[in-house]
């Protein structure tokens, strides 16, 4: 259920990046990031008894995502 709140969510406020001042626009690109390491996070869980290999590589997807994300966000206000 989660999923099917944050994708649609996503897609739908990404249209609408370019109306915004470059600040806030970061700041959203970053926040997908974050939430996209949250339902990374979530799927691991749910995989990790019957897919623990999935699960993992899930997982380290979510974190790679994130630390992008943290460089993106970061970067960008610290410079």
């Amino acid at each position: 259920i989660t999923t099917a709140i944050y994708l649609p969510w996503i897609y739908f406020c990404w249209r609408d990046t370019e109306k915004l001042e470059n600040h806030y626009r970061v700041t959203f690109y970053a926040s997908c990031g974050w939430a996209f390491m949250s339902l990374a996070s979530l799927h691991s869980v749910v995989y990790q008894d019957k897919f623990p290999g999935l699960s993992f590589n899930i997982l380290a997807l979510g974190n790679i995502v994130f630390f992008a994300s943290c460089v993106y966000f970061y970067g960008y206000h610290w410079t």
